[in-house]
């Protein structure tokens, strides 16, 4: 047996019937009176009966037209009743943002509505394509959740309502389904016969189906459907916010992991500086705590620097550009200045207006300690290697020379020739120790390349080399050798260029020679060479510390360093480099 809703006439309709039934029943009457009852009876009797029956059929008609009236009322009360219930329902599931919680009030507002024994709500899954019931609640039942129950697009009710876009009733599953269905298997588990399911879907976004459901035969009026559909609709909404809600969520989270892992000190400040968030390495690097610092005004900027800082939130800063990587000090808690590179950004609202700003800042306090522990082992080097060199060279000369002067003085009266052959070479040799200690001063004047760039600075030994050693010397260098070496690997070429040139100038007594840097076949190639007197590399000593230093600078390049030379035949120092190489430390 089927159990059916109860109908209610529609008001164009009863109108018609209040109008016309009346009409119809009184003349009815009139055509009685006139064709039957007058003949038959005497004029009073006649008419007497003929007020009767129509008394009657007005108190019928009265009693008709108010059961109508009354079974209106009630469907506008229900109706009524329902958009209340359907209204706040609505306003529930728009204050949830949690989806599983907003599942199960949907599910229980739904069986509630519809007065059903049971209801429950299928999502699709990850894939776009699975579907499982994700919660399901019969009359007096905590909601369960049919995970196993895993469905295809197109089967079963919740497949089909989705595949097809479309709400769909059942009113017997056990007297057969509809064309299309296959199974039901959510209603033979529960044992249900019948259900009403609509689609959740927002725009072409499909993301499950709501169903309620009878455990007896039902016919589903269709201001259920449209009640159903309303509330899918209404939770396809409220789902997709929380799933945006969600996602929102983690970014934020994920966000907020991010900037708390960062060895930067990033924080937030409005307009006027005052601080609105603070990371842990913001709290590690200045020293305030986040619950310190949060609410005061840049606590970090040292009294000196806050006009720099207000004229940049005027300036550039309050134009919404950008400060990229801008060197300046900051004060910790503990008053110490440590020096910093920040950048800062503004951040925007909707309008476009600029509301906060986003700084990013580093504490460069160990790189300049690296820069200035690198800067003095450099020149803990070149003493050492100018002491040295010095001791082997010069002062050895200056010894020699003063044991030389002392026997000029033994042999001053006996022999003058002598005498003066020695004060001669004496002189020679106090000429040369200056011609030494000023190729040395020359050493230490190079270190100007730092200001003025590779070319500039070969440049410079050249002509040093010109000067101090009296030697013609060719100068050959590519157009592009300036630009084709990053700051270190130009720094390391220069110091090995240095190395060579002052070779010639101490120990070569040439009188001619050359620097050339050239590119070749995918490498640059430096030479130096002289025409002077050469050596023999199988019996010269391997490790002087001048050519120790050459190589160590050439392993660092990747590069090849090979040194020619045969007595009386000068030197060359040929150093290869590939192309676009780093240098390796």
């Amino acid at each position: 047996m089927t159990v059916g809703r109860a109908a209610t006439i529609s008001l164009p309709r009863l109108r018609r019937v209040a109008i016309l039934l009346p009409a119809g029943f009184v003349l009815t009457a009139e055509l009685a009176l006139y064709l039957f009852l007058e003949p038959a009876l005497p004029p009073p009797g006649a008419h007497l009966l003929t007020a009767a029956i129509m008394i009657a059929g007005v108190i019928a008609f009265s009693l008709i037209i108010f059961r109508l009236l009354e079974d209106k009322e009630r469907t506008i009360l229900a109706q009524a009743h329902q958009v209340r219930t359907l209204h706040q329902i609505g306003a529930e599931v728009s204050a949830l943002l949690e989806a599983d919680q907003l599942i199960a009030l949907v599910v229980d507002r739904a069986r509630e509505l519809l007065e059903a024994d049971a209801a429950g709500l299928a999502r699709v899954g990850p894939d776009g394509e699975t579907l499982y019931w994700h919660h399901f609640v019969a009359m007096g039942e905590c909601g369960r959740s049919f995970r196993a129950i895993r469905l295809g697009p197109g089967e079963g009710i919740a497949g089909y309502v989705v595949a097809a876009g479309q709400p769909v009733a059942i009113e017997d599953a056990a007297s057969g389904l509809p064309p299309g269905f296959e199974s039901a298997p959510i209603l033979e588990l529960e044992g249900l016969r019948s259900a009403l399911a609509a689609p959740l879907r927002t725009g072409e976004q499909r993301l499950g189906a709501l169903l309620v459901a009878n455990r007896a035969p039902t016919v589903w009026a269709n201001e259920e459907v449209t009640l159903l559909t309303s509330l899918a609709n209404q939770v396809a909404v409220a789902l997709a916010n929380a799933e945006l809600y969600a996602r929102a969520q983690l970014s934020a989270e994920r966000f907020e992991r991010l900037i708390e892992s960062s060895g930067d000190a990033i924080t937030t400040t409005d307009r006027e500086g005052r601080i609105l968030s603070w990371n842990h390495a913001a709290e590690v690097i200045y020293g305030w705590t986040r619950e310190e610092a949060v609410g005061t005004v840049l606590p970090m900027v040292p009294p000196d620097l806050l006009d720099d800082v207000k004229r940049l939130l005027r300036g550039p800063l309050g134009r919404g550009e950008v400060l990229t990587n801008y060197d300046t000090e900051r004060i910790r808690k503990d008053g110490r200045r440590i020096p910093i590179v920040v950048t800062v950004s503004p951040i925007r609202n909707a309008a476009g207006d600029t509301v906060a700003y986003l700084g990013i800042s580093r504490d460069t306090s160990a790189h300049r300690q690296l820069e200035e522990q690198e800067r003095r082992l450099a020149l803990l080097e070149d003493r050492e290697r100018i002491g040295m060199d010095l001791h082997d060279g010069t002062i050895q000369s200056l010894y020699a020379l003063g044991l030389s002067i002392e026997a000029v003085s033994q042999v001053l009266e006996a022999n003058p020739p002598l005498a003066r052959a020695r004060l001669v070479q004496a002189r020679d040799s106090i000429n040369e120790a200056i011609r030494e200690i000023r190729s040395y001063i020359f050493g230490l004047r190079a270190d100007v390349f730092h200001a003025q760039g590779l070319v500039a600075g070969l440049e410079g030994l050249v002509q040093e080399l010109k000067i101090n050693a009296l030697v013609d010397v060719d100068l050959d260098l590519a157009e592009d050798a300036g630009q084709a070496f990053g700051p270190e690997r130009a720094q390391e070429l220069f110091q090995i260029a240095r190395e060579a040139v002052a070779n010639v100038s101490r120990h070569a007594a040439a009188s001619r020679a050359g620097l050339a840097l050239h590119p070749t076949e995918g490498y640059w190639v430096l030479r130096v060479w002289d025409n002077g007197v050469g050596f023999d590399p199988t019996t010269a000593p391997t490790t002087g510390f001048g050519l120790g230093n050459m190589r160590e600078r050439t392993r660092r390049l990747g590069g090849e360093l090979t040194v020619t030379s045969r007595p009386g035949e000068g030197t060359e120092v040929r150093l290869i480099l590939p192309t676009g190489g780093e240098s390796r430390h």
